[in-house]
């Protein structure tokens, strides 16, 4: 079994996206933390800042995941209980585009056995339980034991399952990066054991 971090168009050769009204709208997106948004969601205004190729991920924000409806349409069988799609307006070639708020968070790690970063602070490596994360095609993790909401990861973590799905029906955009494979004790979680981009 492997868990795969995923983001959204690192490649250059994508659009990628900014906000028109920085500084009312960048703090909407530093709540996405597993809790629902939907009755308090006002929807943010975006542009194409770099104009590349159109793909089904254009790149906002670290830890923010923006889909076209089309690539909604293909993987909502298999995340769409565990996240809410919202509505945001973006004139130009993305007129569908929802940002993901992954609504799945799981107290999946092994915290003994959690590896830091010099800084103490930047985890290393996520030494995952299986049996917490089996099933489980996207979600974010609880990073202590507090459990409570600063603890939620900024990364969205997804299935194998996931990944080959978007890997066979050829969506573009999405950057993955592997974190965890319970046949291997060797990957590094930061930068990701094996790093695939579409």
């Amino acid at each position: 079994m492997q868990i795969w971090k995923v983001s959204s168009a690192t490649k250059f050769e994508y659009d990628q996206l900014s906000l028109i009204r920085m500084d009312d709208d960048l703090p909407k997106l530093k709540i996405f933390k597993g809790k629902s948004l939907s009755n308090i969601w006002t929807s943010i205004e975006l542009y194409r800042y770099k104009k590349k190729k159109k793909c089904d991920a254009p790149n906002l924000f670290s830890g923010l995941l923006a889909l076209t409806q089309s690539s909604i349409d293909k993987l909502d069988d298999l995340i769409g209980s565990s996240v809410e799609y919202l509505p945001v307006t973006c004139a130009d070639r993305y007129k569908d585009l929802k940002l993901v708020n992954v609504l799945n968070v799981l107290d999946a790690l092994d915290y003994d056995k959690i590896l830091y970063r010099e800084n103490n602070v930047t985890i290393e490596k996520y030494p995952f339980i299986e049996e917490k994360v089996k099933g489980q095609h996207i979600f974010k993790v609880y990073e202590d034991q507090t459990h409570s909401e600063a603890s939620v990861s900024l990364r969205i973590f997804v299935s194998e399952e996931f990944k080959n799905r978007v890997l066979e029906l050829g969506l573009k955009g999405f950057s993955f990066g592997k974190i965890w494979d319970s046949e291997s004790e060797l990957i590094n979680s930061f930068y990701g054991y094996e790093e695939v981009d579409v």
